[in-house]
């Protein structure tokens, strides 16, 4: 396991880095496989000729990365770890909260590319997928006929979409900007009849599934996004004319 070392020899300034860079690369180019152990840090540390300070710092670059992990116990050490493309998820989130990518971009990024996660669900979708994609929209239903909406499970039925791609990149991209919808339009104070317009979209999204009718379903697109847009705009007029009285109401 100590192969990946041999020959290796670093420069006097930039110690963490060049260490970082020879671990990945050995990840990379598949000399480390996940789940292998590496070397405890005294054993690095020699070989290379370095301090195990620069070691430590290393590793703890590449778990912040998601390349390696810690296992504690008798077996335990610094393992290569199992990536995971669920790590998208958080990054892209992370980069919503933070304002580096705004609710705009997020929304043109659906626009343009749910019309494709349709077609290729239209093509991989299985048995399996529709009932799943069902009983979300009995659920919704279920919940418009008791005068609520269920606003988390109607916007979930366009992970199950994603998902019936069978593409897990496609999966974890499609669930992290579906999220960022959850988390701005659950400040929407949705009525009724506009739950049942998006269930029945999504009920015609599930029908061109069914019968694996891409072009019905691009459509579709269309016409939800443009609902999503005249809810969005209604929403920001709310905000606008709340402000417009809370700074009435502080010059009184």
């Amino acid at each position: 396991m100590e192969n990946f070392l041999i020959n290796k020899r670093l420069n006097l300034s930039g110690v963490t880095g060049q260490v970082t860079n020879i671990i990945r690369d050995a990840i990379f180019d598949g000399e480390l496989r996940p789940g292998d152990k590496l070397p405890n840090e005294y054993e690095i540390a020699r070989h290379l000729g370095i301090s195990r300070a620069s070691v430590r710092e290393a590793h703890r670059e590449l778990k912040s990365a998601g390349l390696l992990q810690t296992r504690r116990g008798v077996m335990g050490g610094t393992f290569v770890a199992q990536t995971d493309p669920a790590r998208i998820l958080d990054l892209v989130l992370q980069c919503y909260r933070v304002g580096s990518l705004s609710l705009s971009e997020v929304v043109e990024f659906r626009r343009v590319v749910e019309p494709v996660v349709l077609e290729l669900a239209c093509q991989h979708r299985t048995e399996e997928d529709l009932k799943a994609m069902l009983k979300n929209l009995k659920s919704c239903r279920r919940a418009l006929e008791e005068g609520w909406v269920h606003r988390e499970k109607q916007i979930a039925f366009h992970n199950l979409i994603a998902e019936a791609c069978h593409n897990r990149l496609i999966s974890v991209v499609m669930k992290s900007v579906t999220l960022i919808s959850w988390e701005f339009t659950s400040q929407w104070q949705l009525s009724v009849k506009h739950g049942w317009l998006d269930y029945n979209i999504n009920w015609n999204f599930y029908d061109c599934l069914l019968n694996r009718r891409s072009e019905g379903a691009q459509k579709l697109v269309h016409e939800h996004y443009a609902m999503t847009i005249e809810l969005e705009k209604q929403f920001q007029r709310k905000l606008e004319q709340k402000a417009k009285q809370e700074s009435i109401n502080n010059e009184k």
